[in-house]
């Protein structure tokens, strides 16, 4: 068998065609090459237009700008979803105050009737006193006072104040039947301060006393509050009463209210005083008002006490 020729290179047959006799056998080798390169050509000048078209790339930015686009979103949807769920709590808790709404109605008028009731009952016992001490006084020269004209004054005063009438008769009795020492004279004082007007009766107190807390407990809420979130709670608290229902131990606003409010229901004022001075600075000035009506009657009662004291120490017998 015989070898295989290897198969003749371009450059080969170019030259064999040259040798030939064939005519322009040059330009046709050319326009054949010239044929098997335009489509590359054209294809690299195509991807050199594309290129030179296409925009730079913003991959990065779309991005960036697709993820604070979903962010926005995401607040929004978590904003209306807490703003409905306190519209659904307000709401709950509307309704429930509507009912305490309607039990507390019930309770004052009870409260009206017992007031009206003792009212009367001490209209009686004023008139009885002032006759009884009218009985004793002379236009002379006033006689040393007896122990039962000091201790009927003293009395007429005390049922004064109790009603929360004005006493300035009643304290004109006493400051005749009671000695002129420094002591009782600074105890008159602290009387005279009322005596036109009288002091706050204790039911009273008692009946404003929910109210100036929920006043209290939210101004303590909305000076902790921080953003639109907390303002909504503040608001919420400021509709609604959120006292402790029992007396609770800490520091919290609602823990002291609650130990207050647990004084208050035992006639116990000055203790509540006392327990409201551990409140934050908003709640007790939105207090301030109820504080102030407290202290003038425990401070008026104190006063008839000490004078009361003194009188019947410096009596004969």
């Amino acid at each position: 068998l015989s070898e295989a020729q290897p198969e003749p290179s371009v450059d080969e047959e170019v030259d064999v065609l040259a040798e030939s006799d064939a005519p322009d056998v040059s330009e046709t080798v050319a326009e054949q090459m010239v044929q098997d390169t335009a489509p590359a050509a054209t294809e690299t000048a195509f991807v050199e237009e594309e290129d030179a078209a296409s925009p730079p790339p913003t991959d990065g930015v779309e991005i960036e700008t697709a993820k604070l686009e979903n962010d926005v979103v995401a607040l929004k949807d978590e904003f209306r979803t807490e703003t409905d769920r306190l519209s659904a709590a307000l709401d709950a808790e509307r309704r429930k105050n509507a009912a305490l709404e309607a039990e507390l109605s019930d309770m004052r008028e009870g409260f009206a009737a017992a007031l009206a009731a003792r009212d009367e009952q001490t209209a009686r016992e004023f008139a009885a006193l002032r006759a009884r001490f009218e009985a004793l006084e002379t236009e002379a020269v006033p006689a040393p006072v007896e122990p039962g004209a000091a201790e009927a004054a003293a009395a007429a005063l005390v049922a004064a104040l109790e009603a929360g009438a004005p006493y300035e008769a009643e304290l004109g009795n006493v400051e005749n039947a009671a000695p002129e020492t420094p002591a009782v004279q600074e105890a008159l004082e602290v009387l005279r301060l009322h005596a036109a007007s009288g002091v706050e009766p204790k039911l009273a107190l008692k009946s404003r006393f929910g109210e100036a807390a929920r006043l209290a407990l939210a101004a303590a809420t909305q000076s902790e509050a921080n953003g639109m979130m907390g303002n909504l709670t503040a608001r919420a608290i400021s509709l609604v009463s959120v006292r402790p229902a029992d007396p609770r131990a800490g520091d919290s606003p609602g823990a002291v209210m609650s130990r207050a409010e647990d004084a208050v229901e035992r006639d116990a004022f000055a203790l509540a005083l006392a327990q409201l001075e551990d409140l934050p600075p908003p709640a007790r000035d939105a207090m301030e008002d109820w504080i102030a009506a407290v202290r003038a009657r425990e401070e008026a009662f104190a006063a008839v006490d000490a004078i009361s004291r003194l009188t019947l120490s410096r009596l004969p017998g």
